[in-house]
């Protein structure tokens, strides 16, 4: 007789989020005084495992310095032959205060206490594909789009392109990473590497390629 015993792991994890916005912690405490207005907090969920498929799914809801909520889920199969998976996400947000330049090597900001002086938005949606056990391909479209208001312009006509006071571009990229070590988490012998190309906009307002590769 084989006695099999299984302990089901836990699978929503509430996380609690409390992030200074500054560049670093000495920037927070030495120049903003540790001030709680620069400070973003709320919760992140995460839920493994959402629908029995190994799919996840997460829940940002952020307030303070930056009001937003976002979300992401993603499903690594999606088909009986275990080769295809998907992945989406978005975001909403919107800020009381902003670094709209920057004058002798000090970044200046503008808040407004009656208004919000920037809003933006972002969303992805992809496929992977994994034709074998080693290499998984992946490929998607986004879209991104920020306004500020017309004061943070008029102070600088350059925080977007031409006097521009909002912009949003599509996004398109391709990702590829290969695997061939004994364990994945902690390889001690094998080989590894990852490539990404992706394309920010399609016109002159926003027109930028990157390429990243590692092994």
């Amino acid at each position: 007789n084989i006695l099999v015993e299984v302990k089901e792991r836990w699978y929503l994890f509430p996380v609690p989020v409390f992030r200074p916005v500054d560049r670093n912690l000495n920037q927070w405490l030495v120049e903003q005084k540790g001030s709680l207005d620069r400070v973003n907090y709320g919760a992140k969920f995460s839920y493994n495992n959402a629908t029995g498929r190994n799919d996840k799914f997460r829940l940002w809801l952020i307030n303070g310095y930056t009001k937003q909520i976002s979300f992401s889920y993603s499903r690594p199969y999606i088909d009986k032959n275990l080769k295809w998976g998907m992945a989406s996400s978005f975001a909403w947000g919107k800020n009381r205060e902003i670094s709209y330049n920057t004058v002798e090597d000090k970044q200046v900001f503008l808040k407004d206490p009656d208004s919000y002086v920037r809003r933006f938005m972002n969303g992805h949606a992809g496929v992977s594909f994994r034709p074998a056990i080693r290499t998984r391909h992946s490929f998607g479209i986004g879209f991104t789009s920020e306004e500020v208001n017309d004061t943070i312009v008029a102070l600088n006509p350059s925080y977007f392109k031409s006097g521009r006071n909002r912009i949003g571009y599509p996004s398109l990229y391709y990702n590829m990473s290969y695997f061939d070590v004994d364990y994945i988490p902690y390889p001690t012998k094998g080989y590894a590497t990852h490539l990404s190309l992706s394309k920010n906009g399609l016109n002159s307002n926003i027109n930028l390629w990157q390429l990243h590769v590692k092994g």
